[in-house]
Order: C-alpha cells, then sequence, then structure tokens
C-alpha cells in the first residue's frame, strides 16, 4: 500500500488490496522459503537475538562471546501494536543499578535475576513471577520495570484476565504479559497459566462457528501481582 501510493500519489482500494494479499499469499506458500517468526526473542544458532522494538529494526544479538547491536536482524519478528522499543543498552553494565528502583530485599534478588534472565530466553519452559505483599509495597511498580527490561507496551499492566480466552489474546498480543491486583485465581486460570508457562496448548471454539477449534500452543512468561 505504502508503494502505490508512493508511486501513484493514491490510496489502493480494497478489493485491490485483497487480491494482492492473496496473490503474494499463494508465492509466499508454493514458491517462497518457510521461516520461523518470533516474538521479541528469538534463536539464531548458538545466539539469542532480542528485538529492540524502535522504527529502525535493530535488534541485540547475545552470544558466548557477549553481545552487540545489530541492524540488520538475522531471524524474522513479529510485532504488534503494543510493541515499543528497549532502552538500548551501555557498556559497562551494573545490574546492581536496579536495586535503587525496587523494593526487593537481598535474599529475593537472585529470585528476579533469574527471572529476567529466563525471560529472555527464546525457548522455554518459564517460571511464573508472583508478587505478594501489603499495600504500598511496591509491587505494581516492581512488575512495570521489570516489563520495561524486557517487553515494554502500551498500558504494561492489565487487570485480571476473565477467561482463557483473555489469557491467550494477552499472550499473543505481549512476549511477557503482566496482571495487576489479583485479589484471587480461579482453577481453571490457574491451569491456564501453567499451560502458558510450559507450552501446553490453549483451546476454544472458534468464533462464528458451531463445531470449529482453535488451538494455540504459546509459551510466555509472566508476571502477577496481588
Amino acid at each position: 500500500a505504502a508503494d502505490f501510493l508512493r508511486i501513484t500519489r493514491k490510496g489502493a482500494n480494497r478489493n485491490s488490496l485483497a487480491d494482492a494479499t492473496t496473490t503474494l499469499a499463494a508465492l509466499a506458500t508454493f514458491e517462497g522459503k518457510q521461516h520461523p517468526v518470533w516474538m521479541r526473542v528469538g534463536e539464531d544458532g548458538d545466539g539469542i537475538v532480542i528485538d529492540l522494538g524502535d522504527s529502525t529494526f535493530r535488534c541485540i544479538r547475545v552470544s558466548q562471546s557477549g553481545w552487540e547491536i545489530v541492524d540488520e536482524p538475522p531471524i524474522r519478528f513479529r510485532r504488534t501494536k503494543r510493541t515499543l522499543p528497549l532502552p538500548i543498552p551501555t557498556r559497562p553494565g551494573n545490574i546492581g543499578l536496579l536495586w535503587e528502583y525496587l523494593n526487593i530485599g537481598p535474599d529475593s534478588r537472585p529470585l528476579v535475576l533469574a527471572y529476567l534472565l529466563a525471560a529472555l530466553r527464546p525457548v522455554g519452559p518459564y517460571p511464573v513471577c508472583a508478587f505478594n505483599g501489603e499495600n504500598g509495597a511496591g509491587k505494581t511498580t516492581t512488575a512495570r520495570m521489570l516489563c520495561a527490561l524486557v517487553d515494554p507496551c502500551g498500558a504494561t499492566l492489565r487487570s485480571a484476565p476473565k477467561d482463557v480466552q483473555s489469557l491467550e489474546v494477552a499472550a499473543l498480543n505481549s512476549w511477557l504479559p503482566a496482571f495487576d491486583n489479583l485479589s484471587y485465581m480461579p482453577d481453571l486460570l490457574s491451569d491456564a497459566i501453567c499451560r502458558l508457562s510450559t507450552g501446553g496448548a490453549l483451546s476454544g471454539r472458534t468464533l462464528y462457528t458451531n463445531t470449529e477449534e482453535t488451538c494455540l500452543a504459546i509459551k510466555r512468561p509472566s508476571i502477577f501481582t496481588g
């Protein structure tokens, strides 16, 4: 659509866009190569690739020898409307600065660091991070900052998912779904979160059908406060 506008100075109509999309999809299916598509974090050989989420489509490649910012991502990433840019890392790093902004005791800090590292792995299973405490303890602030380090997005913290389908939608639109102020968790939702962590399929009736089923195999790290 952008190329059509640039060449003709006119907008393409809906039918033309639909025809072009169908043709390109057919060409990709029968003549193109298939590539895995990742979201925020991906795998490239023996390295990990992290999508910076900026307008230049740069990424960070992490390997045994260190990390570097790459202008051309070696793998394919998917973004959603919620995707926001990650902060640009600098050298040398100092993870100790993190504790100046989080109300985390020394005994729990290794757990938080381990969770952050696990959340930046391209494959799971992933841990579930739960912050519990009284009002004003900094649970929401801590969860928001951890999300900003791994997967910043618009409206970072969500309300509790009403059902399994709401959890699926949250996981499809962000790498690190985070839910704030959960007073309780029903068994059905608890089981769904476990499947989200380990990679079990989440299934449900396909919208506008009576007998069709949609089955999604999604694996995500997640955060909860309560």
